[in-house]
């Protein structure tokens, strides 16, 4: 989206909030699979306390402080910066922490996958 023109953006806004709103479609179901029900509010509770405190670091600390730099060094008599010069070093440094996610999230699909194969095998048992 860096490099985007403006059909683009809106297209991959569009994509974006149905992926999100589909991760939180599931993550219900997820944490009752996984860590059970017997303390699931608790558990739901810090699951959604995560994306609010991400949010919060990524684009008050982190983004913030990169824009402010950047119109210092750019366009200081203006007070506003526009451009690749302004968000170049955040959609870099977003795009590795992505990668990274992604490679932590396969890790994680991975060491649960032992879990899910339990729960599909407690349910077979169920209905036979």
């Amino acid at each position: 989206m860096g490099f985007a023109t403006l059909p683009d953006l809106f297209a991959m806004a569009l994509l974006g909030g149905f992926a999100f709103g589909g991760h939180w479609a599931v993550i219900p179901a997820i944490i009752s699979d996984l860590f059970g029900l017997t303390n699931y509010a608790q558990t739901y509770t810090c699951f959604q306390l995560a994306p609010a405190a991400g949010g919060y670091l990524l684009g008050t600390l982190l983004i913030g402080k990169l824009y402010q730099n950047a119109t210092a060094l750019n366009h200081d008599d203006l007070g506003y910066c526009i451009g690749r010069a302004c968000y170049g070093r955040t959609w870099v440094i977003l795009s590795v922490m992505n990668a990274m996610s992604m490679v932590a999230t396969l890790v994680l699909v991975q060491i649960s996958r032992g879990a899910y194969l339990n729960v599909s095998q407690r349910a077979d048992r169920r209905i036979v």
